[in-house]
């Protein structure tokens, strides 16, 4: 009659262990090379700024805003890049034409992407897109999960010359900051996977 109880005791600490581990924090960056890994290390880049996924809505806290989040993930990548060892283009005058563009309508296609990179001497883009940023309750915890999806595209061409998928997740412990904190983390995975693929470690 005792087991009964006793097993119940080592129940409960087995699920609180396992729910512990899959509490803690993960990163991740994956990167695939297109077919011409040579113009992957020597284009001029250009970052666009990033855009979110089609019905993605944030949290209704002004330092979540998509304006703000597209900005920064677009400076990180671009940070990114530079401390691989790519060549990163000033963006001032891409977003006067941006501006120009999208005084009449919501964002620009990849093709007109395309076309401005030429404008501004580059030879390689990089488009990124937010497909998750979410504070989502998980059993008795929050946490915050996040999905980024960067692509390199050669600017003659449309060719794509490489792309890389972030996943993120982390126990939401002190609210803005491990937002950053996570960004910040999946970055730096990112650049040690430029780094593999280019030596330039």
């Amino acid at each position: 009659m005792r087991r009964f109880p006793i097993l119940i005791f080592l129940s409960a600490i087995f699920i609180s262990f396992y729910g512990n581990c899959r509490s803690l924090p993960s990163y991740d960056a994956q990167l695939s090379l297109g077919k011409n890994p040579s113009k992957f290390k020597t284009s001029k880049y250009i970052v666009f700024p990033f855009e979110f996924a089609e019905g993605l809505e944030l949290t209704d806290s002004q330092e979540n805003s998509q304006k703000i989040v597209s900005a920064r993930n677009r400076e990180k990548a671009e940070k990114a890049l530079f401390q691989a060892g790519f060549t990163v283009l000033e963006r001032g005058k891409l977003d006067k034409l941006i501006n120009e563009i999208t005084l009449s309508k919501t964002g620009i296609t990849e093709s007109e992407g395309l076309n401005l990179g030429k404008m501004v001497n580059a030879n390689s883009a990089v488009f990124g897109k937010i497909t998750n940023y979410n504070v989502a309750r998980r059993r008795l915890r929050k946490h915050f999960v996040a999905e980024i999806i960067l692509k390199g595209v050669d600017i003659e061409t449309g060719e794509i010359l490489w792309e890389s998928t972030l996943k993120g997740h982390a126990p939401y412990i002190n609210g803005q900051q491990t937002l950053l904190d996570t960004e910040n983390k999946l970055y730096e995975k990112f650049v040690k996977k430029l780094q593999e693929n280019t030596g330039n470690k």
